[in-house]
């Protein structure tokens, strides 16, 4: 029987030093580790700012949201996160936390 799916992770770098994160499957307990370390690996890049496409994110427990805020806490000049096209289920789990108000969400 296979185990769980491992959630999509593709990054980009722009002219402008933006990152773009393009997250897909459920972010939850099983898959926070592995979230945490291509966090840790990408924000090495020292990027100006951070964005973070969540469109095909099914999940995210508040763990997993909290590790995005937090990585985007080492942007320049008090850059906040964007968070966009975050599914209603994620987007409410962000409000729930008041994660929502350390990040920008399109």
């Amino acid at each position: 029987m296979p185990g769980p799916r491992r959630p999509g992770f593709e990054t980009r770098l722009d002219s402008t030093g933006t990152i773009v994160i393009v997250l897909s499957g459920d972010l939850d307990i099983v898959s926070r580790s592995w979230l945490a370390r291509h966090l840790a690996e990408t924000m090495k890049q020292e990027p100006r700012r951070l964005v973070v496409e969540m469109a095909e994110v099914g999940f995210a427990d508040s763990a997993a949201l909290r590790l995005i805020v937090r990585a985007g806490q080492v942007l320049p000049d008090g850059g906040r996160p964007v968070i966009r096209h975050p599914r209603p289920v994620v987007r409410r789990v962000l409000q729930i936390t008041g994660l929502d108000t350390l990040c920008d969400l399109t």
